[in-house]
């Protein structure tokens, strides 16, 4: 930890940018996120009595962006704006709530809250640029960019990446990727709040593509994509290459999902002839999950045809038939959306056995799950307790969707949450994690079963 804040202070007399809060922007907040079921209910506690965040070598969220830094231009970002910077750039970002640091104990305490009698907005208070990331140079870099090409700034990220992961029990990286009509904040916030249900294992980072907060930019924004999918493909590559990472999770969430897709079909093609323990060499990913997704049928089915599965473990595709935004979308773009593809969809006889037969896809209907339709539809990875159970659970345990508690009807590829799926997680969590069954938890929930029960 000495020798990370060192080369921090290293950075900073060099010159390298401290982004501090431009004046005259409105400080951008979210409400925190509402306590995922599986833990307002007991059935999962990943907070010790120590405060974890003291433990990370850096006191804040990471982040990569391939934004361009912010001026004090009245723009709607306090630290980078919307416009495409051609590099990714790698920094720190700090999170604060009502213009005060949470506790740690009033976090831990708010964590657990099923029905919570206050909002707790967080915001970033500031950032922290370590520099720009050298593998993603281009000839068409303003040379004022890199008057001198270094590794220190890659060096310095990757560092504190390795001493987290140091003393972290899973040895595993976690990337979110946020969607549309998003500005620079938005994805370090999503990204604090998932890692605090993680119980700070591990390492969380924020990757933020130059989506513009307009649905004028929507076209726009899906051009900027396509470029943040090369930047997101170099960004990975250089996470597997510099870090004593042992498995990458990705979180894609609507627009996101192309940015993700791309780079995982980049990478499919670029080592098409090796096999999956090669492969792994060069790409260490594991659970992939897709939510909320504003892709093109036929453009995933040009990525599974590029051979993306053969390039991590398991991809987990959420899906609603009540998103309204992909609604949208698609009398738009007049393509139908991968996140649509729900339980009650007539999907082409071969589609059905592409999906049944291949055992590391999974397509989820969160339709049934709780909350799941609050707004418009689309935001259920923050808004349905269910939903956040499930992915996290999935990050957390490496559960496939029996194993979670889904379900499916008949010959359906499409799992979907019962009316009971917190019940049958709780009997699955016993299963992996025999400390809940020591705690009677299991024996419990069963003893509430059998006196709910008729009688004759």
């Amino acid at each position: 930890m000495k020798l990370v804040k060192r080369r921090l202070c290293i950075l900073s007399a060099l010159g390298i940018l401290l982004i501090a809060s431009c004046s005259g922007k409105e400080t951008y907040k979210i409400l925190f996120l509402p306590a995922p079921e599986v833990y307002s209910s007991g059935l999962v506690n990943p907070f010790t009595d120590n405060n974890p965040v003291e433990n990370a070598p850096f006191q804040g969220i990471l982040y990569a962006t391939d934004r361009n830094p912010s001026q004090d231009d009245g723009g709607t970002s306090r630290f980078y704006t919307s416009d495409p910077g051609g590099v990714v750039r790698l920094g720190i970002g700090y999170i604060e709530r009502n213009g005060k640091e949470l506790s740690w104990e009033e976090a831990r305490q708010v964590s657990l809250l099923k029905n919570r009698t206050e909002d707790y907005p967080i915001s970033v208070k500031g950032v922290h640029e370590i520099g720009l990331l050298d593998t993603t140079y281009s000839p068409f870099l303003d040379p004022a960019l890199v008057p001198e090409k270094s590794r220190t700034p890659a060096t310095v990220f990757s560092n504190m990446i390795n001493e987290k992961l140091a003393v972290s029990t899973k040895k595993d990286i976690y990337v979110y990727v946020h969607g549309f009509k998003t500005i620079f904040e938005n994805p370090l916030l999503v990204t604090s709040e998932l890692w605090h249900y993680l119980g700070y294992d591990g390492v969380f980072i924020a990757y933020s593509w130059p989506a513009t907060k307009s649905n004028r930019a929507y076209l726009a924004d899906s051009e900027k994509a396509k470029l943040a999918g090369r930047n997101f493909r170099l960004f990975l590559e250089y996470l597997t290459r510099e870090t004593e990472v042992e498995t990458i999770h990705i979180l894609g969430y609507s627009m996101g999902t192309r940015v993700v897709s791309l780079a995982l079909s980049d990478i499919a093609l670029m080592h098409h002839e090796k096999s999956r323990k090669q492969i792994r060499q060069h790409a260490r990913l594991g659970n992939v999950i897709l939510c909320g997704s504003d892709l093109s049928l036929y453009v995933f089915g040009a990525c599974l045809e590029d051979g993306i599965l053969n390039v991590l473990d398991s991809l987990n595709i959420y899906v609603s038939e009540s998103d309204k935004a992909l609604n949208l979308s698609r009398w738009l773009i007049s393509q139908d959306r991968l996140g649509q593809i729900t339980k009650s969809r007539d999907l082409p006889p071969q589609s059905k056995t592409y999906l049944r037969e291949n055992k590391k896809i999974h397509l989820v209907d969160v339709t049934d799950a709780a909350d799941s339709k609050a707004g418009n539809g689309h935001n259920y990875l923050r808004k349905s307790p269910w939903v956040s159970s499930d992915i996290l659970m999935t990050f957390m345990y490496n559960l496939t969707p029996e194993q979670r508690g889904l379900v499916h009807d008949g010959d359906s590829p499409v799992w979907y949450f019962p009316t009971d799926y917190i019940a049958r997680l709780r009997d699955s969590l016993g299963q992996v994690n025999p400390s809940f069954k020591a705690m009677g938890r299991i024996e419990h929930l069963k003893e509430e079963k059998a006196e709910a029960a008729p009688t004759e």
